[in-house]
């Protein structure tokens, strides 16, 4: 009987004390049973414990989902770059670096409305040299050479847009999710890309994309691609100045006597 009774009050009235205020009916009040005390406190570890551990769970969770965004991009540049390479290595022809570079990122952003833009030696307005639109297909059309060459220039110097301009300063501009358009010439797009080429030190041209969608894919690929289409893009305007020192004096800008007897002939 004493047995009994000594784990009747010391050790199951606690446990079921201990179940009731585990299960929300009874509330949970201190207690001067160091068991039932002994059993609070190694619960309480245990849930703490719990929480830890799920926290750690979710930081992993979150870094394994960063590594696997970072590998995408990664593997998403290696294949711009493998591309670009193939198309572009071995271009020296003006008007085909610009057609290729056109629908390079017009393949990686297909939603997007491309443009290279230059400025010409005679003025510091831009013209359009290729452009690409999803209303006319992923082939670039060519804006220069006579073909299509526009009647005036895309954008005049005063009323260049904001991702122009940042372009030609800093080389980069970057902006997905506008609320307004950063371009009244494309007051229906949100997100834009503006690539700024550079040629004898200087940013000569503007590689330019814009979209009214307002998630388009990953772009980290073109951002990081910018110095490869500069090269590609300073190596074919030294080819198109040699070929045109061939052609004309650099002073008069007359033809050349060779070019000239050439014409005759």
């Amino acid at each position: 009987c004493v047995q009994w009774y000594v784990i009747a009050t010391r050790v199951r009235r606690p446990l079921q004390r201990l179940d009731m205020e585990l299960r929300g009916t009874r509330t949970w009040a201190p207690e001067k049973d160091l068991l039932l005390r002994a059993l609070r406190e190694s619960i309480e570890e245990t849930r703490a414990t719990s929480l830890e551990t799920r926290g750690e769970l979710s930081k992993e969770r979150d870094r394994h989902a960063l590594c696997r965004r970072r590998l995408s991009d990664c593997e998403a540049t290696d294949r711009f770059f493998a591309a670009a390479t193939e198309q572009l290595a071995a271009t020296l022809s003006l008007a085909d670096v610009a057609v290729r570079s056109v629908e390079l990122v017009a393949e990686q952003w297909p939603d997007a409305t491309v443009m290279l833009l230059q400025r010409t030696d005679t003025s510091a307005d831009l013209e359009s040299l290729a452009a690409v639109s999803p209303a006319e297909g992923p082939k670039a059309v060519l804006a220069m050479n006579g073909r299509v060459r526009p009647e005036r220039p895309a954008y005049a110097k005063a009323t260049l847009p904001l991702p122009l301009k940042e372009a030609f300063r800093s080389g980069t501009y970057l902006r997905l999710s506008s609320p307004v358009s950063q371009d009244p010439a494309l007051p229906d797009c949100r997100s834009f890309l503006a690539l700024g080429l550079e040629h004898r030190g200087a940013v000569r041209a503007v590689l330019y994309a814009a979209s009214n969608h307002t998630d388009p894919p990953g772009l980290s690929a073109l951002v990081r691609a910018r110095p490869f289409l500069s090269m590609a893009y300073s190596r074919a305007m030294m080819a198109h100045e040699l070929e045109d020192a061939a052609l004309r004096d650099s002073l008069t800008g007359a033809f050349t006597q060779n070019h000239f007897l050439s014409l005759l002939r």
